[in-house]
């Protein structure tokens, strides 16, 4: 375990300074992978005991070789960082997002002109491809524990609160309201303690008796 968080520590430090050596140049990545290893806030979040540390180091494997694949227009690279984001939604769904983000990123150069659709083809497909490739088995086994196609199992906000409508509450029919019976004018000219015997018998109630 000691081992894993380590392990997930020193990636994360690591692919951060490959991103920002390649975006930023030496100083700035020596800077800011610094500042990752040191931050008490990261320390902590790195060294949870859930899968924080493990997710914080596969998303920036992610955007390191995404970074790669966008600027030297690499499927390789595109399918690496596919593989990094398949493997950090199996830590936390959001993992995903950066997967969505790489496709999005190969559409817009298509659109704006600067690739062809060929590159991007190859870039959008690498990494959709290798992200599903990842992603598929978790959602299928999902699928049958759960009877549901889904992405998580996770509750969302309004469910964990309460704010979200039961199913029993929104199947249930509204409530009928029943009219109290009328009561004949002859009913205002009988005294209350004869009145209220007969009502009951008038609605198929047990009362007792009134003697005539």
């Amino acid at each position: 375990f000691l081992m894993r968080l380590f392990l997930a520590r020193a990636g994360a430090v690591g692919f951060l300074f490959f991103f920002l050596r390649d975006a930023f140049g030496a100083p700035a990545a020596w800077l800011g992978a610094g500042l990752l290893a040191v931050h008490s806030r990261a320390v902590e979040y790195s060294s949870d005991v859930q899968s924080d540390g493990l997710y914080l180091g596969l998303f920036l494997a992610g955007v390191w070789f995404g970074w790669r694949a966008w600027t030297r227009r690499s499927w390789r690279s595109a399918a690496l960082a596919g593989v990094a984001s398949g493997l950090a939604y199996l830590t936390r769904p959001e993992g995903l997002g950066l997967a969505c983000i790489l496709v999005a990123i190969a559409g817009l150069e298509w659109s704006r002109g600067s690739w062809r659709a060929a590159p991007a083809l190859r870039f959008a497909g690498g990494v959709a491809v290798a992200a599903a490739l990842c992603v598929a088995p978790y959602v299928v086994a999902l699928q049958q524990h759960s009877g549901e196609w889904g992405l998580t199992q996770k509750k969302s906000v309004s469910q964990i609160t309460g704010a979200a409508p039961r199913a029993a509450d929104v199947a249930a029919p509204p409530p009928v309201k029943r009219k109290a019976p009328k009561l004949s004018p002859l009913h205002a000219h009988i005294p209350p303690s004869v009145a209220a015997p007969r009502a009951q018998m008038d609605r198929g109630e047990d009362g007792p008796s009134v003697e005539q």
